[in-house]
């Protein structure tokens, strides 16, 4: 897989930009697979980064975590893009000959996914509360 800069697409800065007409359920066929595409180079490289100690992998959990949610990218396709990475590892796995017991750990990445996605949306929630009167 390549390695390089996932292009990035115009999102708003702060959570207070967000444009709901950029919501997933109201994007294009083609706009849903464009961002599912940068978003599985990323969850790819996250996941091959996560247990190397790789001083960058935060900063790509942060890259994924505000682009799914400035899409309001429902969970399940967090979920769905974890599992069908994680399938295709058991399948390298038994290719080999190996335990696929090591699949186990990178649950801990799924949960610090979905960690700081919450926090993401936390945050967003007290920077709308400071903002109304």
């Amino acid at each position: 897989m390549d390695f390089s800069a996932v292009s990035t697409c115009i999102l708003p800065t702060t959570s207070l930009e967000r444009d709901p007409q950029q919501f997933w359920g109201n994007l294009t066929l083609e706009q849903r697979q464009e961002w599912l595409h940068q978003l599985r180079t990323l969850y790819y490289q996250i996941i091959l980064l996560y247990f190397r100690d790789a001083p960058d992998v935060h900063e790509r959990i942060a890259q994924f975590t505000y682009i799914a949610y400035m899409l309001n990218l429902p969970i399940s396709e967090v979920l769905g893009m974890h599992m069908h990475f994680m399938d295709e590892i058991v399948k390298q796995l038994k290719l080999e000959g190996r335990s696929e017991e090591v699949v186990l750990d990178y649950r801990l990445t799924l949960i610090d996914v979905i960690a700081h996605l919450c926090e993401r949306y936390r945050r967003a929630m007290v920077e709308v509360t400071r903002e109304t009167p």
